[in-house]
């Protein structure tokens, strides 16, 4: 069976830890397959080195987390750089095969529903383009799951897939040492805090009261920053492949992340973990992390505790979430076993 994903590469690191979450689900599926990769940033890329176009040689298009439902300031599905060669061209005219996996909105999670799918006529027809077209859709944030439910659309909500990315690892060491952090400027890609940098370094000194620090840094910027903010016994991580990326909790006790990614991949190493959340965007995606401080909301004792809490319960929280990725590879599991074995006999 031949697959085709669309993805984004080495532009957005969560993109990478979805992407590669779906593969290792398939992988575990009891199904044989072989897979391309189109890049959604990238129309060349909708070609193979011999010329044949991706979509149309394949069995199953399979879209990879990218935020397929959202309609914010201006910003929307149905005006994205990628709407006219891959949906417009491929999509809405091609066959029925495509598969939507760990679908997002990208939407706050106060986000009113009812008035944004009633206002924007466009993001409606668009959604009930795409979802005609799609096979099966899964969401991982509760209001993709609303809006889609609102169309009257089948949709399953479940983790989101970079869950799955790290293979073989369940938790770090018992003597990881480090507590990590991978810090965003502003805490996040839509938030405005106007004392980022004295909260940031504030933030800083209560981790160090527990231990030292090791900077994971996803960009130029967080390393930036990290440089900046680095004491002697801090380490820094940073790599231009994302791979590298999997073995980064090793030595870590714990994680701090403004990057709900940085948190999910945490979690996919079963390493406890606290989000830093200032925007809802965060909340509406994150179901995984230990504990969320909002720096608008609670006091640093109240993070000196969320870090105690975890020190001190870490084994049983490295066990729920062994669990909860279990979980999420059994039933993405049923899912592909259950459809690809369906189309299997049917092709005989």
């Amino acid at each position: 069976m031949k697959l085709c994903l669309f993805t984004s590469l080495n532009t957005n690191v969560g993109d990478d830890f979805i992407r590669e979450g779906i593969l290792n689900l398939l992988k575990k599926a009891d199904i044989s397959f072989e897979y391309t990769i189109i890049n959604k940033h990238d129309p060349e890329s909708l070609f193979d080195f011999e010329g044949k176009n991706k979509v149309k040689d394949s069995d199953f298009t399979i879209l990879c987390g990218t935020p397929v439902f959202w309609s914010i300031n201006g910003s929307t599905s149905y005006n994205c750089d990628w709407i006219d060669w891959f949906y417009k061209d491929h999509i809405f005219s091609g066959n029925d095969n495509l598969i939507i996996l760990a679908a997002g909105s990208c939407h706050s999670l106060d986000c009113k529903i009812e008035q944004l799918c009633s206002k924007d006529l466009e993001l409606k027809d668009f959604t009930e383009k795409i979802a005609k077209k799609a096979k099966f859709i899964s969401t991982r944030d509760f209001v993709c799951r609303d809006l889609l439910n609102y169309y009257d659309i089948p949709n399953k909500l479940l983790f989101c897939t970079a869950l799955n990315c790290i293979e073989g690892m369940q938790g770090s060491s018992l003597v990881a040492k480090y507590i990590s952090v991978t810090f965003m400027e502003m805490f996040g890609h839509f938030a405005d805090f106007q004392m980022f940098a004295i909260k940031f370094r504030e933030i800083l000194n209560e981790i160090r009261n527990h231990g030292p620090i090791k900077f994971i840094c996803h960009d130029q910027k967080e390393l930036h920053f990290a440089l900046q903010n680095k004491q002697s016994n801090d380490i820094i991580f940073h790599s231009e492949n994302y791979k590298h990326y999997y073995n980064v909790f090793e030595d870590v006790i714990l994680h701090i992340s403004c990057r709900v990614h940085g948190s999910i991949l945490a979690s996919s190493a079963s390493v406890p973990n606290i989000n830093i959340i200032t925007d809802t965007r965060g909340y509406s995606c994150d179901r995984l992390s230990t504990y969320s401080f909002d720096p608008n909301i609670h006091s640093f004792y109240d993070l000196k505790i969320m870090i105690e809490r975890i020190l001190n319960n870490r084994e049983i929280l490295m066990e729920n979430l062994i669990f909860l990725k279990n979980y999420n590879e059994e039933e993405y599991i049923k899912i592909f076993n259950q459809y690809f074995l369906k189309f299997s006999s049917e092709g005989e």
